[in-house]
């Protein structure tokens, strides 16, 4: 049973990270459904929607350093915890799904929602809490705040961050990873979550080490390594762990396609089982995602599930900076506060969108390899 899951385990890592080498080539207008960004879901040969203002592959690095910069009040929906009704930290997001021996926190309480998860239609939006400042938006202290339409987003002063309730993932630090794709290691987004999840399986699945243990490393990693805001790397980890315990073996075809063929582009059976078991109580949690930040992913998507959000508009008329070091803003000093006070993650080489995706094409080969490697060595220690 070892040798099989040491083979599943390795067979996961390399299908999606030989998978994912289409967003390191995309050009501005990524191509994820036959030449369409999106699932238009046209069997005609319709024309792919227009991928309009509010809709990004990648934030340009200004805007990805502007938010990095910024830092939560504590005095808005930010401030939302994981936590159950008594206040305890210790809760299970998923406490829906079935009991597991390979799952976390089967023994904890559920989590509580976040406080407007119950709205209909709301928006998440961030408000700058530290007055109008001198003009500049980088190292601004900033609170999010539901609103219900667009009259309140008008009322509380915000600017739309993403469609939906608020939740642990509506940090303009996860805003900063995800529309940056670019994990705090230097490491491009995806590589470094699945070189995350790809130990944690490995550990607790093959090595038989302690669960708990592994767990709280699995959220280390999601929060020191790719670079997500404490609370939200605590709900991927929950999320990974759920995946390999349910889907590894729809996950371990080799092939690394996240979508069937065009015109539908079906979702792959891995991201079905995933979607299905917990899809609905992570996005409760999370509140942001990728589509109602309007942001591509690997993923395929439909079109018409795209929200439409200029980020830039956090900094107001007077536009993004291209730096928030060295006087390229005046309003954040060296823009070094962040979420939670963490350094700001390093860059990667490279000061175009070109040498980023040379970068992360050859460390998802090396991970790759590192993985074969690890899944070789494994395989001949068990036998």
């Amino acid at each position: 049973m070892k040798i099989i899951e040491i083979l599943a385990a390795t067979a996961v890592s390399l299908a999606i990270l030989f998978g994912e080498s289409r967003l390191a080539l995309a050009e501005d207008v990524p191509e994820l459904c036959g030449t369409c960004w999106c699932i238009d879901g046209s069997s005609s040969g319709g024309s792919c929607p227009a991928f309009k203002p509010g809709h990004y592959d990648q934030f340009a690095p200004g805007l990805s350093e502007v938010l990095k910069s910024l830092v939560p009040a504590g005095s808005g929906v930010e401030a939302f915890r994981l936590q159950a009704a008594d206040g305890s930290s210790e809760c299970n997001p998923f406490y829906h799904l079935e009991p597991n021996e390979k799952m976390p926190g089967g023994d904890l309480p559920p989590c509580v929602p976040p406080p407007a998860a119950d709205l209909v239609n709301p928006s998440c939006t961030v408000r700058f809490a530290d007055g109008a400042g001198d003009g500049g938006c980088c190292g601004r202290t900033y609170e999010l705040v539901d609103a219900v339409d667009d009259d309140d987003t008008a009322n509380t002063d915000g600017v739309l961050t993403h469609t939906g309730h608020c939740g642990v993932c509506s940090t303009m630090q996860d805003l900063a990873v995800i529309g940056s794709k670019v994990a705090a290691s230097g490491r491009s987004l995806d590589t470094q979550s699945i070189a995350c999840s790809s130990i944690f399986v490995v550990n607790t699945g093959t090595l038989g080490k302690d669960l708990d243990t592994e767990f709280n490393t699995l959220v280390s990693c999601f929060a020191e390594k790719v670079g997500y805001s404490a609370e939200c790397a605590k709900l991927w980890a929950y999320s990974s762990a759920a995946t390999s315990a349910l889907c590894l073996e729809s996950c371990s075809g080799l092939g690394g396609s996240y979508n069937g063929p065009p015109p539908e582009c079906e979702l792959s059976q891995c991201i079905k089982c995933s979607e299905t078991a917990q899809q609905e109580q992570f996005q409760m949690f999370a509140g942001r995602s990728y589509v109602n930040s309007g942001i591509t992913q690997p993923i395929a998507r439909a079109c018409d599930s795209f929200s439409a959000v200029e980020h830039e508009a956090i900094c107001g008329a007077d536009g993004v900076p291209d730096t928030c070091s060295g006087g390229g803003d005046d309003g954040g000093g060296d823009g070094g506060g962040g979420d939670g006070g963490s350094e700001p993650p390093p860059t990667p080489p490279g000061d175009d969108t070109t040498s980023v995706a040379s970068t992360n094409s050859y460390d998802r080969l090396k991970t790759a390899v590192l993985l074969v490697i690890a899944g070789i060595a494994l395989f001949v220690d068990v036998v």
